[in-house]
């Protein structure tokens, strides 16, 4: 799917949204438990989504995909086929239902982030969207990001800034400082942040090997 088959999907989204569909609040909230991919599309954070996905190049895995939100963003804007990976069956469920709705080229599956079963050096973009709060080891999901990057490649990483976005299961917190010390420990350069969304930070970063 192209650019323009992409507009013509996010205008039918933005059309029914103003049109008053889910208007409502309570509907919304509603929304999110009996379909939150739906609600994903049709919610403030399609944007931040959006503007993640613009920063992917080439060949791109999503570790810890949620829903696909990301790999299939991609998928429609660049016509390139996307991966994801999560341990949420119910969220695969999901994102492979929409992939084969809207006709894009992503692949997700069920699996462990720290043990991912694809050979080393098969992406060029990977990106840990609000994956590491959640986790008590951090650096080996990034190993593990690495891993699956060729040299050259780009890790974007994207945590909660803190205090931002409370949640009880995040098992850390991230300042910048403490973020870009983790990705220069990990031997990433070129580290930048980007300006995306106030609550997240968005990060991006080459491999050096």
């Amino acid at each position: 799917m192209d650019r323009n088959a992409y507009g013509e999907w996010d205008k039918k989204w933005n059309y029914r949204f103003k049109s008053g569909w889910i208007k409502n609040k309570r509907k919304y909230r509603l929304l999110r438990v009996l379909n939150p991919r739906l609600a994903l599309k049709m919610g403030p954070r399609k944007d931040y989504y959006l503007g993640v996905a613009k920063l992917v190049k080439g060949r791109f895995c999503d570790i810890g995909c949620g829903m696909g939100a990301v790999s299939g963003i991609y998928a429609m804007l660049s016509g390139k086929k996307s991966f994801g990976i999560d341990q949420s069956v119910m969220g695969m469920k999901h994102a492979v239902k929409e992939a084969h709705f809207f006709n894009v080229p992503c692949v997700f599956s069920v699996g462990s982030i720290y043990k991912i079963g694809i050979k080393s050096n098969s992406f060029d973009t990977v990106y840990l969207g609000q994956v590491l709060e959640h986790l008590d080891d951090e650096q080996g999901a990034l190993e593990e990001a690495i891993r699956l990057l060729r040299p050259g490649g780009k890790l974007i990483v994207s945590v909660p800034v803190e205090d931002r976005i409370p949640d009880v299961d995040h098992v850390r917190e991230y300042t910048e400082h403490s973020l870009r010390l983790l990705l220069e420990k990990m031997s990433l350069k070129e580290i930048c942040f980007h300006d995306i969304d106030p609550r997240r930070f968005v990060v991006s970063s080459l491999v050096n090997k």
